[in-house]
């Protein structure tokens, strides 16, 4: 990267930090849910609209999931040990939703909307951007489609759901008490090695789930108390909603504009195919609709646990599932390619 391109991009980060920072600040103000995810969000929209290409810096989206697994891992009690055994069945039926809606989307982008099967595909299988774009790298596929598809999709949930759901979990989670600064290294400490260990083995969303598994055994061993600083908490959930609005500039209003209404059906379809498995499975085993809800929609694992964890939900329930469908996406997308060759 040349100096040109890097001051370009430090610009282009400060005004998206300001934006997001007022965003946030406005949104408090408002009482608007989960403030700092929208702030960050919107924030990033808005350089994105001003013209300022925004890339964040690999180490400011490494930090953010470190911490955010650090919080998630404050949610974790004692008592998970016992409760997941019971999380089987909603695992096989977090697994059946997502089949049928990679099934039923594809169908409907192939017949009509004329995009080519391969194409709708990957564009239709939600939560593992990364490995979904990765390997579409590999097949003829249309690329621009598969990112707009995904990237849309993301952007949607993390931008609506926070709206729609407020109020209906059992408000904002909270371990109890300003955390000693003794605890906070600890948890920190743990927290980056245990996320750079499930990176290394390469654990799905290995830097937060590495994270939430080490904090949380602290917390499930009523090992360290309290909560972490609201600045870290702030600034990790601002981080993460700058980077899905950040993710606008890879695409062109073109492109938006010619693929709008088919990402909009296969949204609509996937979206409604995940609450009637979500309704099914929360009356079957006894649970809240909005913690099933958010484990089953196909949006990203992090967006889906931040969600969670600010409406008061089972953080640990949401991650968990979330790590199933991604893998379940994982190992079936070379079995469906290997057999197109």
């Amino acid at each position: 990267m040349n100096d040109r391109t890097f001051r370009k991009r430090a610009i282009a980060l400060t005004i998206a930090t300001a934006f997001a920072v007022g965003c946030s600040l406005a949104f408090v103000w408002l009482d608007i849910p989960a403030a700092w995810i929208s702030g960050g969000l919107f924030g990033a929209v808005l350089a994105v609209l001003c013209g300022q290409k925004l890339v964040l810096p690999n180490g400011v989206v490494n930090v953010s999931y470190v911490l955010l697994g650090a919080l998630f891992g404050s949610a974790i009690r004692p008592s998970i040990a016992g409760e997941i055994v019971v999380w089987a069945g909603t695992l096989a039926m977090s697994c059946a939703s997502l089949a049928a809606i990679m099934i039923v989307s594809t169908f409907y982008m192939k017949r009509f909307e004329g995009w080519d099967l391969r194409t709708a595909f990957f564009a239709t299988a939600p939560g593992a951007l990364p490995a979904v774009i990765a390997l579409a790298t590999e097949h003829a596929v249309d690329h621009r489609r598969v990112v707009l598809a995904q990237t849309v999709r993301l952007f949607s949930f993390m931008a609506v759901v926070p709206l729609l759901f407020s109020g209906s979990g059992g408000g904002e989670f909270s371990p109890g008490g300003t955390m000693e600064t003794a605890d906070l290294v600890i948890v920190l400490a743990a927290a980056a090695l245990g996320g750079l260990v499930a990176k290394s083995i390469r654990l799905p969303g290995g830097l937060m789930v590495g994270a939430l598994i080490a904090s949380g055994a602290l917390y499930g061993l009523d090992m360290v108390h309290g909560e972490m600083p609201a600045v870290l908490q702030n600034g990790a959930m601002m981080a993460m909603g700058m980077f899905v609005g950040a993710q606008l500039a890879l695409l062109t209003l073109p492109d938006l504009w010619l693929s709008l209404r088919a990402v909009a059906a296969m949204l609509a379809l996937g979206t409604t195919i995940a609450v009637g498995f979500s309704w099914v499975t929360a009356v079957l085993a006894d649970l809240p609709f909005v913690l099933v809800l958010l484990s089953f929609l196909p949006g990203a694992m992090e967006g889906m646990a931040a969600l969670g964890f600010i409406l008061g939900l089972d953080v640990a329930f949401i991650s968990l599932h979330h790590i199933v469908r991604f893998l379940f996406v994982v190992l079936s997308l070379p079995i469906v390619t290997r057999a197109w060759k």
